[in-house]
């Protein structure tokens, strides 16, 4: 594991959730991934970005950015909304590996053809990476989201811990690695709206995101031994 792609969600004309103060997603997220780079870079990572400045990019273009520079980890950031303003807490997402879809887009990828043409053969041979695709990013995810819970500074706890989740998210179906979303905050929560402005609350969250990363190579090395 040594290529981590970072995609700051959102971007350009549309600037995702916008929360009490007028923060925006795009803006929290870029903040992030700029942020994250050098810390993972000086634990030895290569790191490249979908995104490093304000603009929109399409999700199929993200993902084919992460495939095109070979990426090991793709790490998605994004911060919440509620309807309530009470509601608050980082969660971590992962793809589950039962998505019939996702299977088929894999299938398709592979053979060069459109979904409806995927025989049952292909199919199942898709299923079968997908299902250890899944295992691994449900490990990263839990690995992730368990070091922000845990790691944070006193002064940012307690973390409210939402979990890792599995989720269809149109990003994650796309990836072939291991791939995450993780959910930062909610911005509809005053107290969380005001922490994803705090530069110095972003470079801890950053910290913590680069050690659960670190945490999970090592891990899968540990393994591959």
């Amino acid at each position: 594991i040594r290529t981590v792609v970072l995609d700051a969600g959102h971007g350009g004309v549309d600037p995702g959730a916008i929360g009490v103060g007028g923060v925006r997603e795009k803006d929290v997220t870029l903040k992030l991934a700029k942020a994250l780079q050098p810390m993972l870079e000086s634990r030895g990572f290569r790191v490249v970005q979908t995104r490093n400045d304000d603009r929109k990019i399409g999700l199929e273009e993200r993902t084919a950015i992460a495939e095109a520079a070979r990426g090991d980890l793709f790490v998605s950031l994004h911060a919440n909304a509620a309807p309530r303003r009470s509601v608050r807490g980082v969660e971590t997402y992962y793809l589950d590996h039962n998505h019939e879809r996702h299977s088929l887009t894999v299938a398709a990828r592979e053979n060069g053809i459109d979904p409806a043409q995927v025989n049952p053969l292909q199919r199942t041979l898709a299923q079968l990476r997908v299902s250890e695709v899944s295992l691994y990013s449900r490990r990263l995810a839990e690995t992730v989201q368990e070091q922000i819970v845990h790691g944070m500074p006193r002064r940012f706890r307690p973390v409210q811990d939402l979990g890792a989740k599995k989720g269809p998210f149109y990003v994650l179906y796309l990836s072939s690695m291991p791939a995450v979303l993780v959910e930062t905050g909610f911005l509809t929560n005053r107290t969380e709206a005001k922490l994803l402005r705090n530069d110095t609350y972003l470079s801890s969250l950053a910290e913590q995101i680069a050690e659960g990363l670190d945490r999970f190579r090592a891990a899968d090395s540990a393994v591959a031994q």
